[in-house]
Protein backbone atom coordinates (compact mmCIF):
# COMPACT_ATOMS: atom_id res chain seq x y z
CA UNK A 1 0.00 0.00 0.00
CA UNK A 2 3.19 2.53 1.00
CA UNK A 3 3.98 1.54 -2.87
CA UNK A 4 0.38 2.99 -4.35
CA UNK A 5 0.65 6.08 -2.03
CA UNK A 6 3.96 7.31 -3.72
CA UNK A 7 2.87 6.61 -7.11
CA UNK A 8 -0.41 8.66 -7.28
CA UNK A 9 2.29 11.61 -5.06
CA UNK A 10 4.57 11.00 -8.43
CA UNK A 11 1.16 12.02 -10.64
CA UNK A 12 -0.50 15.03 -11.70
CA UNK A 13 -2.66 16.71 -9.07
CA UNK A 14 -5.65 15.63 -9.88
CA UNK A 15 -5.21 12.21 -8.17
CA UNK A 16 -5.10 13.72 -4.88
CA UNK A 17 -8.41 13.23 -3.93
CA UNK A 18 -7.66 9.30 -4.81
CA UNK A 19 -4.75 9.85 -2.68
CA UNK A 20 -6.38 10.89 0.46
CA UNK A 21 -9.28 8.32 -0.41
CA UNK A 22 -6.77 5.44 -0.13
CA UNK A 23 -4.87 7.10 2.85
CA UNK A 24 -7.96 7.33 4.86
CA UNK A 25 -8.88 3.71 4.01
CA UNK A 26 -5.20 2.23 5.41
CA UNK A 27 -6.26 4.56 8.48
CA UNK A 28 -9.78 2.89 9.10
CA UNK A 29 -8.19 -0.47 8.71
CA UNK A 30 -5.72 -0.18 10.75
CA UNK A 31 -7.24 -1.77 14.09
CA UNK A 32 -8.82 -4.66 12.21
CA UNK A 33 -5.47 -5.19 10.66
CA UNK A 34 -3.52 -5.38 13.77
CA UNK A 35 -6.15 -7.66 14.85
CA UNK A 36 -5.94 -9.64 12.44
CA UNK A 37 -1.92 -10.13 13.04
CA UNK A 38 -1.95 -10.50 16.51
CA UNK A 39 -0.55 -7.09 17.42
CA UNK A 40 -1.19 -3.22 18.60
CA UNK A 41 -1.99 -0.56 16.50
CA UNK A 42 1.36 1.28 17.61
CA UNK A 43 3.28 -1.83 16.92
CA UNK A 44 1.38 -1.83 13.12
CA UNK A 45 3.43 1.15 12.24
CA UNK A 46 6.88 2.46 12.14
CA UNK A 47 7.75 6.12 13.09
CA UNK A 48 3.61 7.08 12.36
CA UNK A 49 3.87 5.67 8.84
CA UNK A 50 1.76 3.45 7.46
CA UNK A 51 5.07 0.25 7.00
CA UNK A 52 3.88 -2.54 8.78
CA UNK A 53 6.57 -3.42 11.34
CA UNK A 54 9.12 -6.26 10.87
CA UNK A 55 8.49 -7.38 14.52
CA UNK A 56 4.21 -7.68 13.56
CA UNK A 57 3.42 -10.72 12.17
CA UNK A 58 5.65 -10.82 9.38
CA UNK A 59 7.27 -14.13 10.47
CA UNK A 60 3.93 -15.40 10.95
CA UNK A 61 2.58 -14.56 7.57
CA UNK A 62 5.36 -15.64 5.65
CA UNK A 63 5.61 -19.14 7.01
CA UNK A 64 2.01 -19.97 7.71
CA UNK A 65 0.41 -18.65 4.50
CA UNK A 66 3.00 -19.29 2.15
CA UNK A 67 1.07 -21.02 -0.46
CA UNK A 68 1.94 -22.92 -3.77
CA UNK A 69 0.15 -22.73 -6.95
CA UNK A 70 -0.80 -25.53 -9.47
CA UNK A 71 0.48 -23.83 -12.52
CA UNK A 72 -1.07 -26.17 -14.70
CA UNK A 73 -5.05 -25.84 -12.95
CA UNK A 74 -4.30 -22.00 -11.49
CA UNK A 75 -5.05 -23.99 -8.09
CA UNK A 76 -3.78 -22.88 -4.66
CA UNK A 77 -3.02 -24.85 -1.76
CA UNK A 78 -3.80 -22.69 1.60
CA UNK A 79 -3.90 -23.46 5.45
CA UNK A 80 -7.05 -25.02 7.11
CA UNK A 81 -9.84 -22.80 8.05
CA UNK A 82 -10.11 -20.11 9.89
CA UNK A 83 -12.15 -22.06 12.81
CA UNK A 84 -9.99 -25.37 12.40
CA UNK A 85 -6.95 -22.99 12.92
CA UNK A 86 -8.46 -20.94 16.06
CA UNK A 87 -9.95 -24.82 17.68
CA UNK A 88 -5.83 -25.54 16.89
CA UNK A 89 -4.15 -22.40 18.17
CA UNK A 90 -2.94 -24.17 21.15
CA UNK A 91 -0.48 -26.31 18.68
CA UNK A 92 1.54 -23.10 17.21
CA UNK A 93 4.67 -22.24 18.26
CA UNK A 94 4.62 -19.72 20.77
CA UNK A 95 7.86 -18.21 19.15
CA UNK A 96 6.87 -18.28 15.43
CA UNK A 97 3.19 -18.45 15.46
CA UNK A 98 3.43 -21.83 13.12
CA UNK A 99 0.86 -24.65 13.40
CA UNK A 100 3.66 -27.46 11.98
CA UNK A 101 0.83 -30.02 12.28
CA UNK A 102 -2.18 -28.82 10.61
CA UNK A 103 -2.76 -30.67 7.17
CA UNK A 104 -2.67 -28.32 3.97
CA UNK A 105 -5.70 -27.62 2.01
CA UNK A 106 -6.96 -27.33 -1.27
CA UNK A 107 -9.15 -24.58 -2.40
CA UNK A 108 -11.00 -26.06 -5.93
CA UNK A 109 -13.82 -25.96 -8.09
CA UNK A 110 -16.39 -28.21 -9.02
CA UNK A 111 -15.43 -28.95 -12.45
CA UNK A 112 -11.39 -29.01 -11.06
CA UNK A 113 -13.02 -31.60 -8.47
CA UNK A 114 -14.90 -33.60 -11.09
CA UNK A 115 -11.36 -33.22 -13.40
CA UNK A 116 -9.02 -34.81 -10.63
CA UNK A 117 -11.72 -37.35 -9.72
CA UNK A 118 -10.66 -38.42 -13.41
CA UNK A 119 -7.70 -38.39 -13.58
CA UNK A 120 -7.61 -40.41 -10.69
CA UNK A 121 -9.67 -43.20 -11.63
CA UNK A 122 -7.16 -43.75 -14.40
CA UNK A 123 -4.08 -43.34 -11.92
CA UNK A 124 -5.00 -45.86 -9.36
CA UNK A 125 -5.03 -49.18 -11.37
CA UNK A 126 -1.64 -48.63 -13.33
CA UNK A 127 0.39 -47.12 -9.57
CA UNK A 128 -1.52 -50.35 -7.87
CA UNK A 129 0.29 -52.48 -10.88
CA UNK A 130 3.33 -50.83 -10.96
CA UNK A 131 3.60 -50.37 -7.14
CA UNK A 132 2.71 -54.34 -6.78
CA UNK A 133 5.17 -55.81 -9.84
CA UNK A 134 8.33 -53.22 -8.14
CA UNK A 135 8.18 -53.92 -4.19
CA UNK A 136 7.32 -57.67 -4.67
CA UNK A 137 9.32 -58.51 -7.90
CA UNK A 138 11.65 -55.97 -9.39
CA UNK A 139 13.27 -54.32 -5.79
CA UNK A 140 14.64 -57.62 -5.40
CA UNK A 141 16.99 -58.04 -7.69
CA UNK A 142 20.07 -56.72 -6.87
CA UNK A 143 22.00 -58.12 -9.45
CA UNK A 144 20.28 -55.24 -12.17
CA UNK A 145 22.41 -52.12 -12.80
CA UNK A 146 21.61 -49.63 -9.68
CA UNK A 147 20.74 -47.42 -12.91
CA UNK A 148 17.93 -49.41 -14.06
CA UNK A 149 16.86 -49.65 -10.66
CA UNK A 150 16.82 -46.04 -10.19
CA UNK A 151 14.70 -46.00 -13.70
CA UNK A 152 12.39 -48.36 -12.06
CA UNK A 153 11.81 -45.82 -9.29
CA UNK A 154 11.43 -42.67 -11.40
CA UNK A 155 8.78 -44.39 -13.54
CA UNK A 156 6.59 -44.80 -9.76
CA UNK A 157 7.31 -41.34 -9.51
CA UNK A 158 6.24 -40.30 -13.03
CA UNK A 159 2.34 -41.93 -12.36
CA UNK A 160 1.45 -39.88 -9.96
CA UNK A 161 2.55 -37.02 -12.14
CA UNK A 162 6.39 -36.20 -10.42
CA UNK A 163 7.86 -35.56 -13.73
CA UNK A 164 10.24 -33.00 -12.88
CA UNK A 165 12.59 -32.03 -9.44
CA UNK A 166 14.35 -28.90 -9.08
CA UNK A 167 17.61 -29.68 -7.15
CA UNK A 168 20.28 -27.20 -6.19
CA UNK A 169 23.06 -27.08 -3.77
CA UNK A 170 23.31 -24.50 -1.17
CA UNK A 171 25.63 -21.70 -2.43
CA UNK A 172 26.23 -23.17 -6.12
CA UNK A 173 24.68 -20.74 -9.13
CA UNK A 174 22.63 -23.03 -11.16
CA UNK A 175 23.49 -24.44 -14.41
CA UNK A 176 26.90 -25.29 -12.51
CA UNK A 177 26.18 -28.64 -10.79
CA UNK A 178 28.20 -30.68 -13.15
CA UNK A 179 31.18 -28.65 -12.21
CA UNK A 180 30.97 -29.45 -8.47
CA UNK A 181 33.01 -31.91 -6.74
CA UNK A 182 32.06 -35.29 -5.63
CA UNK A 183 32.31 -34.61 -2.22
CA UNK A 184 29.89 -31.63 -2.19
CA UNK A 185 26.94 -34.34 -3.10
CA UNK A 186 26.25 -36.99 -0.48
CA UNK A 187 28.25 -40.16 -1.34
CA UNK A 188 29.23 -43.74 -0.33
CA UNK A 189 30.28 -42.82 3.80
CA UNK A 190 27.66 -40.04 4.42
CA UNK A 191 24.61 -39.35 5.93
CA UNK A 192 21.98 -37.70 4.47
CA UNK A 193 19.68 -35.89 7.05
CA UNK A 194 15.96 -35.08 5.45
CA UNK A 195 13.31 -32.70 6.55
CA UNK A 196 10.28 -34.69 6.39
CA UNK A 197 6.86 -34.42 5.59
CA UNK A 198 5.65 -36.89 2.63
CA UNK A 199 6.18 -40.41 1.56
CA UNK A 200 7.41 -38.83 -1.82
CA UNK A 201 10.55 -38.22 0.60
CA UNK A 202 11.81 -41.84 0.93
CA UNK A 203 11.12 -42.93 -2.77
CA UNK A 204 12.83 -39.78 -3.99
CA UNK A 205 15.57 -39.86 -2.04
CA UNK A 206 15.74 -43.72 -2.91
CA UNK A 207 15.44 -42.87 -6.77
CA UNK A 208 18.76 -39.90 -6.64
CA UNK A 209 20.92 -41.31 -4.07
CA UNK A 210 19.87 -45.18 -3.36
CA UNK A 211 20.86 -44.89 0.39
CA UNK A 212 20.59 -47.37 3.25
CA UNK A 213 17.17 -45.86 5.27
CA UNK A 214 16.90 -45.59 9.06
CA UNK A 215 13.76 -44.87 11.37
CA UNK A 216 14.80 -42.80 14.06
CA UNK A 217 13.11 -41.67 18.09
CA UNK A 218 13.25 -37.90 18.70
CA UNK A 219 14.57 -39.39 22.21
CA UNK A 220 16.80 -42.13 21.23
CA UNK A 221 20.47 -42.46 19.84
CA UNK A 222 19.38 -45.29 18.54
CA UNK A 223 17.61 -46.36 14.75
CA UNK A 224 15.87 -49.10 13.00
CA UNK A 225 17.06 -50.14 9.63
CA UNK A 226 14.33 -50.51 7.19
CA UNK A 227 13.49 -51.17 3.94
CA UNK A 228 12.21 -48.31 1.14
CA UNK A 229 8.49 -49.37 1.04
CA UNK A 230 8.60 -49.26 5.26
CA UNK A 231 10.61 -45.93 4.80
CA UNK A 232 7.43 -44.19 2.91
CA UNK A 233 5.11 -45.73 5.07
CA UNK A 234 6.16 -44.24 7.76
CA UNK A 235 5.23 -41.03 6.99
CA UNK A 236 1.54 -42.29 7.51
CA UNK A 237 2.10 -44.74 10.81
CA UNK A 238 2.26 -43.58 14.41
CA UNK A 239 5.30 -45.61 14.85
CA UNK A 240 7.71 -44.29 16.29
CA UNK A 241 5.94 -40.54 15.92
CA UNK A 242 3.63 -41.10 18.78
CA UNK A 243 5.34 -43.92 21.03
CA UNK A 244 7.99 -43.18 23.77
CA UNK A 245 10.97 -44.40 23.49
CA UNK A 246 10.70 -46.80 25.98
CA UNK A 247 7.72 -48.21 23.79
CA UNK A 248 9.53 -48.34 21.05
CA UNK A 249 12.62 -49.27 22.44
CA UNK A 250 10.97 -52.88 23.12
CA UNK A 251 8.46 -53.31 20.32
CA UNK A 252 11.91 -53.21 18.17
CA UNK A 253 14.36 -54.63 20.65
CA UNK A 254 17.59 -56.91 18.62
CA UNK A 255 16.59 -54.36 15.19
CA UNK A 256 18.26 -51.13 17.00
CA UNK A 257 21.90 -49.80 15.91
CA UNK A 258 23.84 -46.70 15.34
CA UNK A 259 24.33 -44.79 11.96
CA UNK A 260 28.23 -45.51 12.84
CA UNK A 261 27.89 -49.15 13.01
CA UNK A 262 25.51 -49.03 9.63
CA UNK A 263 28.25 -46.86 7.81
CA UNK A 264 30.63 -49.43 9.12
CA UNK A 265 28.51 -52.52 7.70
CA UNK A 266 27.84 -50.54 4.36
CA UNK A 267 31.28 -48.38 3.49
CA UNK A 268 29.64 -48.25 -0.04
CA UNK A 269 26.31 -46.77 0.72
CA UNK A 270 24.39 -43.76 1.75
CA UNK A 271 22.48 -43.76 4.82
CA UNK A 272 19.90 -41.72 4.67
CA UNK A 273 17.40 -40.35 8.00
CA UNK A 274 14.47 -38.23 8.90
CA UNK A 275 16.15 -36.49 12.27
CA UNK A 276 12.57 -34.88 13.32
CA UNK A 277 11.23 -38.70 13.66
CA UNK A 278 8.14 -37.46 12.03
CA UNK A 279 6.08 -35.77 9.50
CA UNK A 280 5.59 -31.78 9.10
CA UNK A 281 3.26 -30.15 6.89
CA UNK A 282 6.84 -28.35 5.65
CA UNK A 283 6.16 -24.88 7.18
CA UNK A 284 8.74 -25.22 10.01
CA UNK A 285 11.48 -27.71 11.68
CA UNK A 286 11.16 -29.74 14.89
CA UNK A 287 13.52 -30.28 17.55
CA UNK A 288 16.10 -33.19 15.75
CA UNK A 289 16.72 -36.45 17.42
CA UNK A 290 20.08 -37.14 19.04
CA UNK A 291 20.60 -40.10 16.60
CA UNK A 292 23.05 -37.97 14.77
CA UNK A 293 25.41 -37.71 17.17
CA UNK A 294 26.76 -41.50 16.54
CA UNK A 295 27.88 -40.74 13.12
CA UNK A 296 31.58 -40.00 13.64
CA UNK A 297 33.34 -36.83 13.62
CA UNK A 298 34.61 -38.06 9.88
CA UNK A 299 31.41 -38.66 8.59
CA UNK A 300 29.81 -35.46 6.45
CA UNK A 301 26.24 -35.09 7.54
CA UNK A 302 24.19 -33.27 4.65
CA UNK A 303 21.14 -31.75 5.54
CA UNK A 304 18.23 -32.01 2.44
CA UNK A 305 15.18 -30.33 2.42
CA UNK A 306 12.31 -31.37 -0.01
CA UNK A 307 9.37 -29.08 -0.84
CA UNK A 308 6.55 -29.92 -3.05
CA UNK A 309 3.79 -27.59 -4.83
CA UNK A 310 1.16 -28.48 -4.84
CA UNK A 311 2.25 -28.53 -0.64
CA UNK A 312 -1.42 -30.81 -0.16
CA UNK A 313 0.31 -33.90 -0.53
CA UNK A 314 2.23 -33.24 2.82
CA UNK A 315 1.05 -35.60 5.63
CA UNK A 316 1.61 -33.99 9.04
CA UNK A 317 -1.29 -36.31 10.71
CA UNK A 318 -0.52 -39.69 10.71
CA UNK A 319 -2.96 -42.53 10.40
CA UNK A 320 -5.06 -44.55 7.38
CA UNK A 321 -7.80 -41.75 7.30
CA UNK A 322 -4.79 -39.16 6.01
CA UNK A 323 -3.28 -42.09 3.63
CA UNK A 324 -6.26 -42.44 1.85
CA UNK A 325 -6.94 -38.44 1.54
CA UNK A 326 -2.86 -38.62 0.41
CA UNK A 327 -3.38 -40.85 -2.54
CA UNK A 328 -6.73 -38.71 -3.47
CA UNK A 329 -4.25 -35.52 -3.54
CA UNK A 330 -1.24 -37.23 -5.04
CA UNK A 331 -3.15 -39.18 -7.75
CA UNK A 332 -5.83 -36.37 -8.74
CA UNK A 333 -3.14 -33.79 -9.22
CA UNK A 334 -2.06 -33.39 -13.06
CA UNK A 335 1.51 -32.81 -12.03
CA UNK A 336 3.70 -32.17 -8.79
CA UNK A 337 7.17 -30.68 -8.22
CA UNK A 338 9.64 -31.69 -6.00
CA UNK A 339 11.77 -28.92 -4.87
CA UNK A 340 15.32 -30.46 -3.57
CA UNK A 341 18.00 -28.50 -1.95
CA UNK A 342 21.58 -30.15 -0.08
CA UNK A 343 23.49 -27.79 1.93
CA UNK A 344 27.59 -28.48 2.34
CA UNK A 345 28.10 -31.21 4.78
CA UNK A 346 28.23 -30.51 8.63
CA UNK A 347 30.56 -32.91 11.06
CA UNK A 348 29.85 -33.73 14.43
CA UNK A 349 32.98 -32.27 16.34
CA UNK A 350 31.11 -32.54 19.86
CA UNK A 351 33.51 -34.21 21.05
CA UNK A 352 32.63 -38.29 21.52
CA UNK A 353 34.83 -40.67 20.96
CA UNK A 354 34.71 -42.32 17.61
CA UNK A 355 30.72 -40.86 17.45
CA UNK A 356 29.43 -43.16 20.29
CA UNK A 357 28.34 -41.69 23.89
CA UNK A 358 30.77 -41.43 27.19
CA UNK A 359 30.07 -44.22 29.64
CA UNK A 360 28.60 -42.20 31.24
CA UNK A 361 25.61 -41.42 28.64
CA UNK A 362 25.51 -45.04 27.66
CA UNK A 363 24.86 -46.17 31.10
CA UNK A 364 21.51 -43.81 31.19
CA UNK A 365 20.95 -45.11 27.74
CA UNK A 366 20.30 -48.47 29.09
CA UNK A 367 18.31 -47.24 32.56
CA UNK A 368 14.57 -45.82 32.57
CA UNK A 369 13.31 -43.00 30.41
CA UNK A 370 13.26 -40.83 33.80
CA UNK A 371 16.24 -41.71 34.42
CA UNK A 372 17.79 -41.15 31.16
CA UNK A 373 16.25 -37.63 30.97
CA UNK A 374 14.87 -38.46 27.23
CA UNK A 375 19.10 -38.81 26.36
CA UNK A 376 19.57 -35.63 26.04
CA UNK A 377 22.84 -34.40 24.68
CA UNK A 378 25.52 -32.11 25.88
CA UNK A 379 25.75 -28.36 24.81
CA UNK A 380 28.33 -29.33 22.43
CA UNK A 381 25.89 -31.85 20.96
CA UNK A 382 23.49 -29.56 20.75
CA UNK A 383 25.22 -27.12 18.49
CA UNK A 384 25.97 -30.04 16.19
CA UNK A 385 22.20 -30.92 16.01
CA UNK A 386 21.48 -27.41 15.94
CA UNK A 387 23.81 -26.31 12.81
CA UNK A 388 21.71 -29.52 11.22
CA UNK A 389 18.74 -28.01 11.95
CA UNK A 390 19.21 -24.34 11.08
CA UNK A 391 21.03 -25.44 7.54
CA UNK A 392 16.98 -27.72 7.37
CA UNK A 393 15.02 -24.50 8.11
CA UNK A 394 17.08 -22.22 5.80
CA UNK A 395 17.26 -24.59 2.98
CA UNK A 396 13.29 -25.01 3.05
CA UNK A 397 12.58 -21.16 3.79
CA UNK A 398 11.03 -21.81 7.11
CA UNK A 399 12.01 -21.56 10.76
CA UNK A 400 12.82 -24.06 13.33
CA UNK A 401 9.68 -24.45 16.04
CA UNK A 402 9.95 -25.64 19.60
CA UNK A 403 6.98 -28.24 19.12
CA UNK A 404 8.10 -31.47 19.50
CA UNK A 405 6.30 -35.03 18.78
CA UNK A 406 4.81 -34.82 22.46
CA UNK A 407 2.77 -32.13 21.10
CA UNK A 408 1.88 -33.75 17.84
CA UNK A 409 0.68 -36.60 19.55
CA UNK A 410 -2.10 -34.43 21.79
CA UNK A 411 -2.61 -32.71 18.39
CA UNK A 412 -3.37 -36.09 16.21
CA UNK A 413 -5.86 -37.26 19.37
CA UNK A 414 -8.10 -34.08 19.20
CA UNK A 415 -7.67 -33.56 15.15
CA UNK A 416 -9.23 -37.42 15.02
CA UNK A 417 -11.86 -36.26 17.72
CA UNK A 418 -13.02 -33.03 15.66
CA UNK A 419 -17.13 -32.61 14.35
Amino acid sequence: MPLITSYLTDRKPGWSSIQKWTVSNIDLSTSSTARLHGCTTAQLHNNNNNTPSPRCGADRRDNDNRTFIDSSKGQRSSRPDRRSMEKFSQFRDRGSGISPFLPVTADTSLPAKLFHFVVFLVRVPLLAIYAVLYFIFLHHLRFLPLLLHKLFLWTLLAIPGIWWADLQLDGVARGSLHRQPRTRMPHAGTVVAANHTSPIDAIYLAAVFDPVFVLCHPGSRKVRRVGLLAAALAALSTSPQLLTRDEWERRHAGELTTLRALLAAHPGRIVACFPEAGTTNGKGILPLSPCLLTATPQTPVFPVSLRYAPADVTTPVPGWKAGLAFFWRLLGRPTHTVRVRIAEAVFNTSGAVNGVASEHEASRVLGTESERGDDAPTPEEQAFLDKVADALARLGRVKRVGLTLREKKAFVAAWNKRR
